[in-house]
């Protein structure tokens, strides 16, 4: 994150005026991203509790972001010289807490069952004849894995970020 920079450059701040928050639907249209007609349409299907969850966490770190940014630019219009690396990290923390409720909300959290087939998995075998890798999972373990992605290959997945 740029704000990791701050301290040490302080005029990295100065790269985020004229940024604005935009919606789900907004940075999407502008990203570029070949599928972005696709994920906007999975965002509209989403249940409207997520959605809800899911927008109301982006406001609140809209505001926390809007809000570090104008004072810590703040200060620097004021006095270039000013050190703002302290405040520009506690400001990051923020933004990175926010981040990780949004992922968690995104991605959904992991249940103990999920886990102990991953554990399962990355203990070494011994004894079978099928061949290990070296974190110790089966190809078929890993298989295994990705047989609930929807039946996407892996070129399927290199193609969405071509």
């Amino acid at each position: 994150m740029t704000l990791d920079y701050a301290e040490e450059m302080p005029d990295a701040i100065m790269e985020f005026v004229g940024w604005y928050p935009r919606t789900y639907q907004e940075h999407f249209q502008a990203s570029g991203f070949r599928d972005s007609d696709l994920l906007i349409a999975a965002f509209e299907l989403t249940p409207p509790i997520i959605r809800s969850r899911f927008n109301a966490l982006v406001r609140e770190l809209n505001i926390i972001v809007l809000s570090g940014l104008t004072s810590l630019q703040s200060v620097l219009r004021a006095d270039p010289q000013a050190p703002v690396g302290p405040a520009a990290a506690v400001l990051a923390r923020e933004m990175r807490e926010h981040v990780m409720q949004l992922a968690a909300l995104i991605n959904g959290p992991r249940s103990a069952e999920q886990q102990s087939t991953v554990d399962e998995i990355f203990d070494v075998g011994e004894s079978s004849a099928a061949p290990v890798s070296a974190c110790g999972a089966q190809q078929e373990d890993i298989d295994a894995l990705f047989a609930d992605a929807g039946g996407a290959s892996q070129d399927d997945i290199d193609a969405l970020f071509d």
